[in-house]
């Protein structure tokens, strides 16, 4: 929960695409999925291959049993960021 304050302290009126996938991410750890989903798709409307984003949406995917979406999402991150290893 201090995580999320902190991020939304620091987002304050200027979200950014890696601040909604940090915020996402937070969201995700305290179990609030689906506000957590809506932080990663708003992240994804910034900036369409923002691999946190990307994760955090594969990760919820594979949460709920999806996983040839979370599949997917995980080509994306690597087909657009093929470094990173996060």
């Amino acid at each position: 929960k201090k995580a999320l304050d902190e991020i939304d302290m620091l987002a304050a009126g200027r979200s950014t695409p890696d601040l909604l996938a940090l915020r996402g991410d937070a969201l995700a750890s305290l179990g609030q999925l689906d506000e957590a989903r809506a932080a990663y798709q708003e992240a994804l409307l910034q900036e369409a291959a923002n691999p946190g984003a990307l994760l955090g949406t594969a990760r919820l995917a594979a949460v709920n049993g999806d996983f040839q979406g979370a599949a997917a999402t995980l080509a994306q991150v690597l087909a657009a960021h093929p470094d990173n290893f996060n």
